[in-house]
């Protein structure tokens, strides 16, 4: 009886740790350059800006939290050079394009950058690559080539 006390004890402590491991935690990471973590939302499509007269550039900026990517749908032109900021609000998520070499994981509070051409017209679906929690697998969005 005794033994099965302890057994218990042990295994309600290990639980009480992994949840505790698992709540989120909000995390501040100082910049050199002293930047801000916020990321403006957009409310409608991205915006394009024309760096040269042949290229084409859309600003993409995006935020992974609980379970979804904001915005979780994207159109662009092939052709197009994408340049996508993404920020993780609240824990560690990443996000994996393959079809276009997209493959990136990103700490809470981070912001992480890249860029790539849109040179395949269709519907390409992306996901986060990093396990967030019990929604980890919704966690998609579709990036829509014309």
């Amino acid at each position: 009886m005794k033994k099965l006390k302890i057994y218990l004890l042990i295994v309600l402590i290990t639980l009480s740790l992994i949840l505790m491991g698992c709540a989120s935690k909000e995390i501040k990471v100082a910049d050199s350059q002293s930047k801000s973590n916020e990321i403006d939302i957009p409310q409608e499509q991205p915006t394009t800006s024309t760096e040269s007269q042949e290229e084409s550039v859309v600003n993409i900026n995006m935020v992974a939290k609980k379970w979804e990517f904001i915005p979780s749908e994207i159109k662009v032109k092939k052709g197009d050079k994408i340049k996508l900021t993404i920020y993780s609000e609240d824990v560690a998520h990443g996000i994996v394009l393959p079809e276009f070499d997209v493959n990136l994981q990103f700490q809470p509070g981070e912001t992480r950058e890249v860029e790539f051409i849109a040179d395949k017209v269709g519907i390409f679906t992306f996901s986060c690559n990093v396990f967030c929690g019990e929604g980890h697998g919704g966690m998609v969005g579709r990036l829509i080539v014309e």
